[in-house]
């Protein structure tokens, strides 16, 4: 059983799972496995670089190579802080955000968790908690599959069933599953407390990016920075307001890991492109004062 698939077995048993044993399904290697697949293929779902390409969530083939390298710089900090905070529950819980909509937080946690998947020490769960828009679940085909909205309106069920495998090694997901009323309740209830707790355990090699709404829009957003041990705070170069970043990091909780990342900055940039680059600053200091005007 896989570090993923044990960590889902752990969700399970804490969420007080009651009826039998979490359902087996056979992957194409003809292993027993805990974990869901999409569409009964043993391949999961397909991170199809050409659909994905066109929805512009991953770089354009000229592109490509910078990227990589740019989460390289990005991914190492947050994934020392999950590793120096394994004696804590929640160093490897990353919420990757944004002031406002449009900042391209979805764009980077679709990479970020591509990127952090091909480390060979960790496996990764990328979790579409933007119920507003699902764009990660809508790309990946996972619009109308359960996800966590579904896995948090039971009681007694059980993560096995509303994680999908991809054809990427070592990433999983856990799709939107559409909106419910008072979403905002069961995120701060004890139910989802124990599901954040659990994938917490410091026993397991585990990280959970969690894509979120953006954080002045949806106080859903806010409920959910306060479990997880680190924030990926998206701006915009040029169009996210300075007074837009700085209130969001006032509804932060300041003892938590804040990293900042300059999105779309093309005065770094050798060349003119679309996405712009990325550029990491604030880790380990007070990012406001980096924020230009």
């Amino acid at each position: 059983m896989s570090v993923v698939e044990r960590a889902l077995a752990k969700a399970a048993a804490l969420r007080g799972k009651s009826n039998g044993a979490p359902r087996q399904q056979r992957s194409m290697s003809g292993k027993s496995s805990a974990v869901p697949v999409a569409n009964n293929s043993g391949a999961g779902v397909e991170v199809d670089s050409t659909a994905l390409r066109a929805l512009g969530l991953i770089p354009t083939a000229d592109m490509e190579h910078r990227i990589h390298e740019e989460l390289r710089l990005i991914k190492r900090p947050l994934l020392q802080n999950a590793e120096e905070g394994r004696s804590t529950t929640s160093g490897n819980l990353i919420m990757v955000a944004s002031a406002l909509p449009g900042a391209g937080k979805t764009f980077l946690s679709l990479n970020l968790a591509i990127s952090m998947a091909s480390e060979l020490d960790w496996n990764v769960l990328l979790i579409d908690a933007d119920m507003g828009r699902a764009t990660l679940s809508r790309a990946l085909g996972l619009r109308d599959a359960p996800g966590l909205a579904g896995l948090l309106d039971q009681e007694r069920a059980s993560l096995n069933d509303f994680v999908f495998k991809t054809s990427l090694p070592r990433l999983h997901v856990l799709p939107a599953g559409g909106t419910r009323p008072q979403f905002i309740e069961v995120l701060g209830s004890q139910r989802m407390r124990n599901f954040v707790s659990s994938l917490g355990d410091s026993s397991q090699r585990l990280i959970v990016l969690f894509d979120s709404p953006p954080l002045l829009l949806t106080s859903e957003a806010r409920v959910l920075a306060s479990h997880v041990g680190q924030v990926v705070l998206v701006v915009e170069a040029g169009v996210t307001p300075r007074r837009s970043v700085l209130a969001a990091l006032e509804v932060l909780d300041p003892s938590k890991a804040i990293n900042l990342v300059l999105n779309k900055n093309r005065q770094i940039m050798a060349f003119g492109d679309e996405y712009g680059g990325y550029e990491p600053y604030g880790y380990g200091h007070q990012p406001e004062q980096r924020i230009e005007k």
